[in-house]
């Protein structure tokens, strides 16, 4: 569907860009098909990824279970297990404390 909308979404850049300065483009995951228009016009892409504190927890986790699984995760026999004093880091994170801040500096 977004790339039916990139001829669209070209000519909005081109009006855009002469009358102020593109500081950004934030789309949704479906929508990465736009950051080529972006790179056109040498306006950096971003994508917006809502999600829940469990979900943030496990993609900052990911980190550590790459380093410590020598097999393929679909291989693994047990299931991956979520240390529960992380999830109180995560949610000071969202919450901006400076007790976060480790764990926003791990984000990619």
């Amino acid at each position: 569907m977004v790339s039916r909308s990139l001829s669209s979404l070209h000519d909005a850049f081109v009006s855009m860009v002469a009358s102020t300065k593109l500081v950004g483009l934030v789309v949704d995951m479906l929508g990465t098909d736009a950051f080529d228009v972006a790179n056109e016009f040498n306006v950096p892409s971003y994508i917006y990824f809502p999600s829940t504190a469990m979900m943030l927890l496990f993609f900052l986790y990911l980190q550590e279970l790459d380093r410590t699984v020598s097999c393929e995760y679909k291989d693994m026999v047990e299931p991956v297990r979520l240390p529960r004093d992380e999830i109180a880091k995560v949610v000071k994170c969202l919450m901006g404390s400076e007790e976060g801040k480790s764990v926003r500096n791990r984000m990619p």
